[in-house]
């Protein structure tokens, strides 16, 4: 039988709902798995260090928290033997939604008992891992400046409110994007994604986590108008409607700032582009429900 352990982040959006489950879900998952060890993240940044500790010792790690704790994790377990696995507990859980769990802990724990496998895509950006996206532009300008306090007590209305609040207020951005081995674009904001799904919005219908492509999306004029127009257009639910929004499949992407540009990954802030990203295909191994 396998060892498991899991690293739990309180502090995600539902995070305080892990202690009262805690039990029961030992008691399930001690039939299927020889050891069930349980780490609590201390503060911000130590589960990265914490899961690279623990891969040495134990065959599946499961992150228990939102997309910010499965990045860490991830970036934590990348090129060891370890699988993959998750608990949602966190505001919008978009990787949970795109393997089909959503916020639904009790099908995410059929998922860890069952130990389905399925290997996707990760993609590495100036040499942070990603399972989700890289974003250059107005999404980082976004994530930096959200509120915390505002994100507890609204979600992920909170980057709503916040680029409703700022949108006035951009000035666009140019950035120089190439893919592969084609000619070099222009464009104001630009989202390199693994995923269907963008902060719990449908943005890019033919995404795959497995398929070794990322999709490319270039928005080519960043005025105010043009950004209120694609806001507006990007649904939770149904196909997107963008204009002067371009959509390409690339394995590698370098973006390039003309004038200042913030980047992120998985909705944390990285740094300032150039950005170099790279995908690699199929390999983390993570538990699913069939």
């Amino acid at each position: 039988m396998q060892s498991m352990s899991l690293i739990v982040n309180l502090y995600a959006g539902r995070g305080r709902m892990f202690p009262s489950m805690l039990p029961e879900l030992q008691k399930r998952l001690t039939k299927r798995y020889r050891e069930i060890r349980v780490f609590y993240s201390q503060q911000k940044g130590d589960v990265t260090l914490l899961a690279r500790k623990i891969a040495k010792t134990t065959d599946v790690v499961v992150a228990c928290g939102g997309d910010g704790t499965v990045n860490e994790v991830l970036n934590g377990i990348m090129d060891t033997r370890v699988v993959f696995g998750l608990l949602p507990f966190g505001t919008t859980n978009v990787f949970a939604h795109e393997l089909g769990i959503g916020h639904d802990v009790q099908k995410a724990c059929q998922a860890l008992f069952q130990k389905q496998i399925r290997r996707i895509d990760v993609g590495c950006a100036n040499g942070r891992f990603f399972i989700l996206w890289c974003g250059v532009g107005l999404d980082a300008y976004v994530i930096q400046r959200v509120q915390p306090w505002l994100k507890r007590m609204f979600g992920p209305i909170a980057f709503d409110i916040t680029i409703l609040r700022k949108i006035f207020f951009l000035k666009a951005q140019k950035l120089r994007i190439v893919l592969d081995d084609r000619a070099p674009m222009s464009g104001c904001f630009v989202v390199v994604t693994n995923t269907k799904l963008y902060g719990g919005r449908l943005v890019a219908p033919d995404a795959q986590l497995d398929d070794g492509l990322f999709n490319v999306l270039i928005v080519r004029k960043g005025d105010m108008f043009s950004l209120f127009r694609n806001y507006l257009g990007v649904s939770r639910k149904s196909h997107p409607r963008f204009v002067n929004v371009e959509n390409f499949p690339a394995r590698h992407v370098r973006i390039e700032a003309v004038t200042h540009a913030l980047a992120q990954v998985d909705g944390e802030i990285m740094g300032p582009a150039p950005v170099d990203i790279s995908i690699r295909s199929k390999v983390l191994p993570v538990l699913v429900s069939e």
